[in-house]
């Protein structure tokens, strides 16, 4: 599969956003991505729905759950404050929202929108 991937970010790249009207408005790298993504996500949801679940002892191990992500005390202990995983998570996480929200901003009512005056 993975070998699709470059004819079809090409594709998405060079004539969807370049070809399709009302695709058209909306060429930046922030859209594409989006584009490839949701196609991505809805290939695989297909797939995954089209397939035989594997053996549940086949599988055993490999799926993730809460009582997977307990430390142990002694862990727990020891990442308290700033190493705290999930404290470093949530800054990462509040960063790229940040950015997110910059770059559409900047996109749709900033220096960079269609009417915006130079």
């Amino acid at each position: 599969m993975l070998v699709f991937g470059f004819p079809y970010t090409a594709l998405v790249e060079y004539y969807l956003f370049k070809k399709v009207p009302w695709l058209m408005p909306f060429d930046n790298w922030l859209n594409r991505t989006l584009v490839v993504w949701l196609s991505s996500m809805l290939l695989l949801v297909v797939i995954s729905l089209g397939t035989r679940p594997p053996a549940a002892e086949r599988i055993r191990g490999m799926i993730w759950s809460w009582d997977v992500a307990k430390l142990p005390e002694a862990e727990r202990e020891r990442n308290r404050g700033v190493r705290n995983l999930f404290l470093w998570w949530s800054i990462f996480i509040g960063i790229m929202v940040a950015l997110y929200a910059y770059i559409i901003w900047f996109q749709y009512a900033g220096p960079g929108a269609a009417g915006a005056k130079l």
